[in-house]
């Protein structure tokens, strides 16, 4: 493969794991800190760890089989993206602390300036519609990384594709009702859980 390309694939996985480390784990100070209730701790988490799992199993795989750059440079994102991630959401969130009134606005402005982050990384590839641009962007990626007979990179990106799709095109699922609508989350979850754990065995045989 490239380099320029396993570089750029490197920076772009570490800024969007980051992204979504970001959120993640500041849900998860702030639910266990009660400060906004109506936050489904189930879903981030389910979501999350479904898909992190997958992904570093994917990618030790690879790694294990190819020892290429890309691989090394992805498991450096993976854990440089955690960490600061991780010290981002907790500083945020004790800064959010003391602002509890606000809380429900300041996840609001988070969770629209990651759509903003999305839509401007995303919009080199001029897609219709908004709520397709995770999905066709993993899809082109997929196509574009077989041409390099890179099998683990196309399933890698073809498993992003239908991982995210479903939880990144659905707005509802951070408003304040969304507690009332467990029974079509967790389906939706449950579904992320089997298509990553079944990918996953399926890339590794």
């Amino acid at each position: 493969m490239n380099i320029y390309l396993s570089i750029y694939l490197s920076i772009y996985l570490s800024i969007y794991l980051s992204i979504s480390f970001y959120f993640s784990f500041l849900s998860l100070f702030l639910s266990l800190a009660n400060h906004v209730e109506s936050i489904n701790i189930k879903i981030y988490l389910s979501i999350y760890l479904s898909i992190y799992l997958s992904v570093f199993l994917i990618s030790f795989i690879s790694f294990v089989n190819s020892f290429s750059f890309f691989c090394l440079s992805f498991f450096l994102s993976f854990f440089l993206s955690f960490f600061l991630s991780f010290f981002l959401s907790f500083f945020l969130s004790l800064f959010v602390s003391f602002f509890t009134f606000f809380s429900y606005y300041i996840i609001y402005f988070l969770h629209f300036i990651l759509y903003l982050v999305i839509l401007i990384s995303f919009l080199s590839f001029f897609t219709p519609c908004f709520f397709f641009l995770s999905f066709f962007l993993s899809f082109f990626l997929s196509f574009f990384l077989s041409f390099f007979n890179r099998r683990p990179s196309f399933f890698l990106s073809f498993f992003l594709s239908l991982s995210l799709f479903p939880y990144l095109n659905f707005p509802q699922m951070f408003s304040r009702n969304a507690l009332a609508n467990n029974y079509y989350t967790d389906g939706r979850i449950y579904l992320s859980i089997y298509l990553s754990i079944y990918l996953s065995i399926f890339i590794y045989f």
